[in-house]
């Protein structure tokens, strides 16, 4: 018996001239082009290929890109500010620091020696050597050149945030004497200021 051969008949497929399907044709040519006589990539399935891992290469590299720009410069973007030099910063002390140092449990030294650390503001005193100078002269008025509100505040509130206390002491005070108790601050008993290191401004 004779084989028997079908033929099927493929309808041509015409398309427009112009613009249209014609050019998106033409354009997905082109990178076929380069794999094909540039790349050397005659099979399909390969250049089909090359294009899935060249997809994958390209969301790679953005996505590093980000990372890095993250990483980089989007910290500059925050913290614009540049030190060239550097410098010398005061001592800074933690305030749970200040607090253990005004309650220390040494009774032996609680005892002989009174503890008048606090901070105000940001910055940190300690009258220790006035206290103990009122200790030894409590007698000789010339070496009580502080107010005694104010002294009090620090004894009081020792280790503790005195600001608000010691604002209300200030305020009563005449011009000369606030003065004279804010100097002796700011510059004979004055320790440190406050670390600010470990707060959310340097943990954005």
């Amino acid at each position: 018996m004779a084989p028997i051969y079908v033929c099927h008949q493929v309808s041509p497929i015409v398309l427009p001239r112009g613009g249209g399907r014609a050019d998106e044709v033409r354009g997905a040519r082109r990178p076929m082009f380069m794999l094909t006589r540039v790349g050397w990539m005659k099979r399909p399935d390969l250049r089909l290929a090359w294009q899935g891992k060249l997809a994958i290469a390209i969301l790679i590299f953005i996505l590093n890109a980000i990372i890095i720009f993250y990483i980089i410069e989007f910290r500059r973007l925050l913290f614009s500010l540049r030190i060239n030099q550097y410098k010398k910063g005061p001592l800074v002390s933690e305030k749970k620091d200040i607090l253990a140092q005004a309650r220390d449990q040494d009774i032996q030294r609680y005892v002989l020696q009174e503890n008048g650390v606090g901070y105000w503001g940001d910055t940190v005193h300690g009258l220790n050597d006035y206290l103990n100078t009122l200790g030894i002269h409590w007698d000789d008025g010339d070496h009580k050149f502080l107010d005694e509100n104010l002294v009090d505040v620090f004894k009081q509130q020792a280790g503790q945030d005195s600001t608000k206390s010691i604002e209300a002491v200030m305020t009563k005070m005449n011009p000369a004497v606030r003065a004279r108790n804010k100097n002796y601050l700011r510059n004979a008993v004055f320790v440190g200021k406050t670390d600010f290191r470990k707060t959310p401004r340097c943990f954005v």
